[in-house]
């Protein structure tokens, strides 16, 4: 979603791709945690507002924001304790999110993709 709303490629078109098949095809969904709000708000251009990402992804009948629960936490806060630095608190609960919904987690970021791909479905943007 941050590549998405940011337009960092090389991941941004690959990123569009994916919301563009939730939206017209009804076998796939999707699921972020809701500290992915943050986290694109915070990465992103002046011209995004939280509102807009909020009327964006509403607008998504298969996409569900998931809030960070207390079971989510305490998985989080058990990846981090097992992984160390390697896997810094907002990843974790990506990760927890991912777990706990038995989602696939896609993302580009190395370290965690690796970490992943050990506990659940993980893909990397680029194999989209």
């Amino acid at each position: 979603m941050i590549y998405f709303f940011s337009a960092r490629e090389p991941y941004a078109k690959q990123s569009a791709k994916l919301f563009k098949n939730i939206a017209e095809q009804n076998n796939i969904s999707g699921i972020c945690s809701v500290l992915a709000l943050s986290e694109t708000i915070g990465t992103s251009n002046s011209k995004l507002t939280p509102f807009k990402v909020g009327r964006f992804l509403k607008s998504l009948e298969d996409f569900d924001l998931i809030d960070a629960t207390e079971n989510i936490c305490l998985l989080a806060g058990d990846l981090r304790r097992i992984h160390g630095k390697a896997l810094k608190l907002p990843d974790a609960i990506h990760l927890a999110t991912c777990i706990s919904e038995n989602a696939i987690l896609i993302t580009a970021d190395k370290t965690l993709l690796r970490i992943a791909k050990k506990l659940t479905k993980a893909r990397s943007p680029s194999d989209l």
